[in-house]
């Protein structure tokens, strides 16, 4: 690993405004596509811009993640390898996507953050911000 002066480590803080399947970049349904093609009354086959938002999104989400691997290999090594790390908080209701969040909003944006598996990942992240990651044998 390089050595950065005045830096103990990296943390990229992701906030997704919805669940995502880790493995495909979808939403936290698990059923198979068919199974929920068919739920949805085949409304995917009629429906291509449905289909493409779907691919767009999907093809985002892999994008993202492949250029933080990328990040993440560049940056760790055996000596480090937790010297960057990324968190990722998923938001389980309706997300505001807006610059101001009323108080019913903000009530239910910091209710979810409360909620597993966010508050496992606060807590992974309060445990990451008390090691110094420059130096050789921190270890996961």
């Amino acid at each position: 690993m390089k050595q950065y002066a005045n830096l103990s480590g990296v943390v990229l803080i992701q906030i997704r405004d919805r669940e995502m399947n880790v493995d495909d970049g979808t939403g936290p349904d698990e059923r198979s596509w068919l199974v929920r093609l068919f739920l949805k009354g085949g409304s995917g086959l009629i429906t291509p811009i449905e289909g493409a938002k779907s691919s767009y999104e999907s093809m985002n989400w892999f994008r993202n993640n492949e250029q933080v691997q990328g990040i993440s290999s560049l940056l760790n090594d055996a000596d480090h390898p937790e010297f960057f790390q990324t968190i990722a908080f998923e938001y389980s209701d309706p997300a505001p996507l807006s610059w101001y969040l009323s108080p019913s909003e903000n009530d239910s944006v910091q209710r979810n953050m409360a909620r597993n598996p966010n508050a496992k990942l606060l807590d992974k992240l309060a445990a990451w911000w008390q090691k110094d990651h420059s130096k050789p044998g921190v270890q996961p």
